[in-house]
């Protein structure tokens, strides 16, 4: 799915392991990929190019999903 995510233009793919309350963030544009947990810092290059909150902690992004 990634590759198609990717060949369709998608700039970064998020995926929200509940069990593991883990984030995985595939950086399209820049060829990096992210994994995330507690509280280290990820940024959304997306949500920024919308002028929306961009920085989050995977704890933040857990406390909404609880």
């Amino acid at each position: 799915m990634r590759k198609e995510y990717q060949a369709a233009g998608v700039p970064e793919n998020w995926i929200v392991d509940i069990p593991r309350r883990a984030i995985t963030i595939h950086y399209f544009a820049q060829g990096k990929l992210g994994q995330f947990r507690g509280d280290e810092t990820f940024e959304s290059a997306v949500l920024k190019s919308l002028d929306l909150a961009c920085q989050f902690t995977a704890l933040e992004v857990f406390e909404v999903l609880d």
